[in-house]
Parts: structure tokens; sequence; C-alpha cells
């Protein structure tokens, strides 16, 4: 499977923004608190319905609905295997 798009909106520290690897390799590199994470949780998301890391012994009850309430959403997940190309949408809607 490859990425060919990603939009996301109110994931964590990111508004807005739409990534566009074209199936290629992507590296997303910055400094702390730059939204390095919130680009994995989006795509975690958009695969999963959850967020993974926030689950689990040691995550002290943190909640999707409690935690991401500004309407997470990750949407046009263009993504491509083999020949046929699919678009994922997820939001997160209180």
């Amino acid at each position: 499977m490859k990425i060919l798009e990603l939009e996301i909106h109110n994931v964590r520290g990111i508004r807005d923004i739409i990534l566009t690897p074209n199936g290629k390799n992507l590296v997303v590199w910055g400094p702390n608190g730059s939204g390095k994470s919130a680009v994995v949780d989006a795509l975690d998301f958009l695969l999963t319905g959850k967020i993974t890391r926030l689950m689990g012994k040691g995550t002290g009850g943190i909640t999707l609905n409690k935690h991401g309430p500004h309407g997470l959403h990750t949407r046009r997940g263009y993504c491509q295997s083999q020949n046929p190309t699919c678009k994922c949408e997820r939001a997160n809607r209180n």
C-alpha cells in the first residue's frame, strides 16, 4: 500500500495540513513540539480508527473523545495498492 495524499485536520497541534508523498517515502522531522507525532497519530487513526499510543497501561484513562474534542478528522487518505486507488476518510465528532 502506498499513500498518495494525506489531509489532516485538528489532530493535536495540527489544524490543517495536506501531505502529498505520491507513493514515495515520507520523512517527518523537526524540533520538539512541531507536530511529528501528530502526523503519525493521524495516520494511525485513519487506518485503525484509534490512536494506539493512547491505549493500554500507563495512559491514565486517556480517551479519544476526551482528548480529541475539536473534531479529529483525517481526510483524503488516498492509498494505492497495485493498480486501484482507494479513498479513506475517518472522523471523530463529539
